[in-house]
């Protein structure tokens, strides 16, 4: 339901009382199909935006904090830049939130599914547009939705089947899948109509909620569930949030397990490969000829008819002893030739027994990639992702290489992904907690920990530290990794990393901090 009219209805209403009075700081896009929409509020609160415009499993959230703009960002609509934020309304016919700014201007964020766009508009003429503009769509509704629900909720007695969606505007299929499930096998009008009418009203009074089932993808909802794995926010721009995380936490683990599966099907491949190439009977076959003519030589090492480099004997190993030709090497006597004969047998039943013991441990390989290629389908979550990395680490260190060999890889440090470009890394004990702070982290990175408690040192790359809320949600995810992970709260310590120093007389995993800032947060392990 993120991209429903009543969930979008609710979030403008939200981000009005946020936003109204405060003014537009700047617009950017620093990724494909996303746009972010910087604001300070009224109170000075910094606040983002973020529309996203190509993906139909997200549409908006609203974070706390300014990002850092990265090498690429495209500045956008730079005319309404610090420009006061007069309100924030939603259109009453279609998924349309408008930001009304002094001046004239109009910032439409238009939420379609397939063709959601970020249009500037002035006194009522379109100016710029995020993606190529084609005009004003037209609306799906010509009637007041609310309105006109309202009319059919408290005015009408029956409603038809058949009359479901085309007299519900604003219902989306999902919503009339949940309307037909409440109504149950029944057809009455008059008990539709009653179904209908309660489940308008819980629209209007929102429950927002993510709900997170194992093997599936997130789900947005503001109505009522009863869903043991939901979890409950008091506002739908809050819940929002958290599903867009959710959702990039889906896409991480969906990217990650892809290229695993990548490369645990390109070492199988391999293994196969190589165990075709190698022919055990074809290697005994010649070692047994090498060694045959090495003794037939043995046997003629007096005869005195033969070519520098062929000599015709009898081949006294066959029933019939017919005559068989064995090259020579010149210059070399028939004797020091059949030791060469020799030598050549030894070799190749030397390579025999090396190729058999290689193909055992071919079999043996491609048995756990095959296993590691079957527990990997059950990854559906960051925390099974872990685990199965945990599970493997000499094996996926042994196919992925090293980190010093790997541009910007980071195997030997656990990861979660916070946001589409903010990554957390944590050292699993002191010695990793050193390599992550002083070789792996760059100087902008924020660095934090757990204060007053033993644990993980933490690396949140991709963020800044104005991003409150990204940094309060690695902070979480690092106070769970500490000794004091069982407290309601716990006071994290953050900086940016190039405060972040050692002495040679401490010992791993403790450091000197300058710059320090604290934030409290529950422990939570994702």
């Amino acid at each position: 339901m993120h991209r429903n009219y009543f969930t979008l209805y609710h979030a403008a209403r939200e981000l009005d009382t946020l936003l109204a009075g405060g003014y537009l700081f700047e617009v950017f896009s620093q990724e494909k199909n996303e746009v972010r929409i910087s604001c300070i509020s009224q109170n000075g609160a910094h606040l983002q935006l973020l529309v996203m415009t190509g993906m139909p499993e997200l549409s908006i959230s609203l974070r706390e904090g300014l990002d850092r703009k990265g090498r690429n960002t495209a500045p956008l609509m730079t005319v309404i830049e610090e420009k006061e934020i007069l309100g924030v309304e939603m259109d009453p016919c279609d998924r349309i939130i408008s930001i009304r700014l002094e001046g004239g201007y109009l910032l439409e964020l238009r939420l379609f599914t397939a063709m959601s766009n970020v249009v500037l508009l002035h006194n009522g003429n379109d100016i710029e547009a995020f993606k190529k503009h084609t005009g004003t769509p037209a609306t799906m509704f010509r009637q007041n939705i609310l309105k006109e629900l309202e009319q059919l909720a408290l005015h009408c007695t029956t409603l038809q089947k058949e009359d479901i969606p085309r007299k519900l505007p604003g219902f989306d299929k999902s919503l009339c899948r949940e309307l037909f499930r409440r109504a149950g096998a029944s057809a009455d009008p008059a008990h539709l109509h009653t179904t209908f009418t309660t489940l308008f009203f819980e629209l209007l009074d929102p429950c927002p909620a993510v709900i997170s089932e194992p093997g599936e993808r997130p789900r947005f909802t503001i109505l009522q569930t009863d869903n043991e794995l939901a979890e409950p926010y008091q506002s739908v721009l809050d819940g929002l949030e958290l599903y867009s995380r959710k959702v990039w936490q889906t896409r991480h683990v969906h990217a990650a397990t892809k290229q695993l599966r990548h490369t645990l099907e390109k070492q199988v491949h391999s293994l196969d490969a190589m165990q075709q190439g190698m022919d055990h009977e074809q290697l005994i076959a010649m070692a047994d000829l090498y060694e045959k003519q090495g003794h037939l030589l043995m046997a003629n090492l007096y005869a005195t008819t033969r070519e520098p480099e062929h000599i015709m004997v009898q081949d006294i190993f066959s029933e019939h002893t017919p005559e068989t030709v064995i090259r020579l090497q010149p210059g070399l006597d028939l004797h020091a030739n059949a030791e060469r004969y020799f030598h050549k047998a030894t070799k190749a039943r030397e390579k025999q027994r090396y190729l058999t013991h290689k193909a055992k441990e071919h079999t043996e390989k491609k048995a756990i990639f095959q296993r590691m290629l079957t527990d990997l389908e059950s990854c559906s979550t960051p925390r099974e992702l872990r685990e199965f990395r945990d599970a493997y680490t000499q094996e996926l260190q042994a196919v992925e290489g090293s980190g010093k060999n790997r541009k910007g890889s980071s195997p030997s440090f656990r990861s979660y992904q916070i946001s589409s470009r903010a990554t957390l890394y944590i050292g699993r004990n002191p010695k990793n907690n050193d390599q992550l702070t002083f070789g792996f982290a760059k100087p902008n990175d924020i660095w934090l920990h757990a204060r007053g408690a033993a644990g993980s040192h933490g690396i949140l790359r991709g963020s800044a530290m104005q991003n409150r809320s990204e940094i309060e949600e690695a902070a979480s995810i690092i106070a769970y990794h500490s000794s004091a992970k069982n407290s309601e709260l716990v006071p994290v310590t953050y900086t940016e990393k190039k405060y972040i120093r050692r002495n040679r007389h401490l010992p791993p995993g403790q450091v000197l901090i300058d710059r320090e800032k604290t934030v409290l947060v529950k422990p939570r392990e994702n």
